[in-house]
């Protein structure tokens, strides 16, 4: 099932940066978006990318993602709030 697939990416995602494999947490990052189907799991993943490009200083990945976002697709009052957060963080 690619729902559990995708949150089974996120978990190991978590789990590099947690042990600061970057390359491997970004890797593990981009199955899981590419994997689920689900919108909200979707823009959450995409979120934890985004705070993790930020925290490298990558922030030509960072827009590129962030502009990949379409706001006002998020059904999820907190997610919309973070997403809006981050891309007041640009300006």
């Amino acid at each position: 099932d690619v729902t559990l697939k995708s949150l089974v990416y996120n978990i190991f995602a978590n789990y590099y940066l947690e042990i600061n494999k970057n390359d491997k947490a970004i890797e593990y990052y981009k199955k899981a978006i590419n994997t689920s189907d689900i919108d909200n799991h979707v823009f959450q993943f995409k979120l934890n990318l985004l705070y993790l490009y930020y925290e490298l200083g990558n922030f030509k990945e960072y827009e590129n993602l962030l502009s990949d976002v379409n706001i006002e697709d998020i059904n999820s009052y907190q997610l919309k709030s973070k997403y809006e957060e981050l891309n007041g963080r640009l300006n």
